[in-house]
């Protein structure tokens, strides 16, 4: 009896977060004149070249997603989006945010609020893909949980990010007994064109191998952007302790990335460079190199992506070299 009530409460804990989402989305005013509801989306097909693959070149529609958005007197944000990434339907974005001035409440799934690059969409991203420390760390950049955040919505000072997450990635409900606390402190500058960030998390990481191990990542990054918005930088480093191919190991990696922006947006260029090492002082595994790309903003709906990707990797055994093109339509 007292293991039954034991699966019954962490049941309860697991799934309370979607719904006390899904619950306070009912007590949403969609009528009210100063609320509103928002259907939009995107789709990115592309070709990918790859020397290290087989075949060589893929074709694939990279993401399908549909979003919808609800948005109420600045007391409630909603949102709902499913993807259909490369024809795989998924569940992605789930959540409720509550708002006063002084802290917003979101539950529900959706995006680890620790990297600025995880919690940018792939829509506005400039490269095709987020760097290898990102996709490695937040590999489904999703997670169930609570965060608390100051100042939701200013654009200027400090900002504080406290949560809660259960550390079990999207969509899953059962490895991780555990939970994983976030914390993450940023700071806007010279205007709000930039901002910097730090982050810590610590908790219990879950691979698909199914085996627990004790985590805990610190993170620091930022973003510039100039007046007109015509040069655009990022940059984050992230290290600690991590499960890395089935076992603990201590981890590092770090990107950075600038863009310049021509013709009032109509074209772009970028660059960025690449380090991640998954087994620090450990295998010949370490990812490192650059990615360079140019943006077409051919409407304001459609853009086209040319992206040439020369980041090497010590585990395999010739020169390695991607390159990819990409055609973004908005659903809006």
């Amino acid at each position: 009896m007292t293991s039954m009530l034991h699966r019954v409460r962490g049941i309860g804990l697991r799934t309370a977060p979607l719904l006390a989402a899904l619950l306070l989305t009912g007590l949403m005013p969609a009528t009210a004149d100063d609320s509103t509801m928002k259907l939009s989306g995107y789709m990115q097909p592309e070709m990918l070249f790859n020397n290290q693959a087989n075949p060589q070149f893929t074709p694939q529609v990279r993401r399908m997603r549909i979003s919808l958005d609800g948005h109420s007197r600045d007391r409630f944000d909603f949102r709902a989006q499913y993807s259909f990434d490369r024809f795989n339907p998924e569940l992605k974005d789930l959540y409720v945010t509550g708002y006063t001035p002084a802290v917003g409440l979101r539950v529900g799934q959706g995006k680890v609020p620790f990297s600025e690059e995880v919690l940018l969409s792939s829509s506005k991203r400039e490269t095709l893909e987020r760097p290898p420390v990102t996709r490695a760390l937040w590999p489904g950049e999703r997670d169930r949980g609570f965060a608390f955040t100051s100042r939701p919505h200013e654009k200027h000072g400090g900002q504080l990010t406290a949560g809660m997450i259960m550390g079990e990635g999207i969509n899953n409900m059962n490895a991780n007994p555990g939970y994983d606390v976030v914390l993450r402190y940023k700071q806007f500058f010279d205007g709000g064109k930039g901002s910097g960030f730090i982050g810590f998390q610590t908790g219990t990481d879950t691979p698909a191998a199914g085996v627990n191990t004790p985590m805990s990542i610190v993170g620091i990054g930022g973003n510039w952007a100039d007046s007109d918005k015509d040069w655009k930088v990022y940059a984050e480093a992230h290290g600690g302790r991590f499960n890395s191919g089935g076992a603990a190991s201590n981890v590092y990696g770090m990107f950075a990335r600038g863009v310049r922006v021509f013709d009032k947006g109509e074209h772009s260029v970028y660059a960025q460079f690449d380090y991640w090492d998954p087994t620090v002082g450990g295998a010949a595994d370490t990812q490192m190199g650059p990615v360079a790309g140019y943006i077409w903003q051919a409407s304001p709906d459609t853009k086209l992506t040319l992206e040439l990707n020369g980041r090497q990797n010590q585990a395999t055994v010739s020169t390695d070299f991607q390159a990819g093109i990409r055609y973004q339509i908005d659903l809006d």
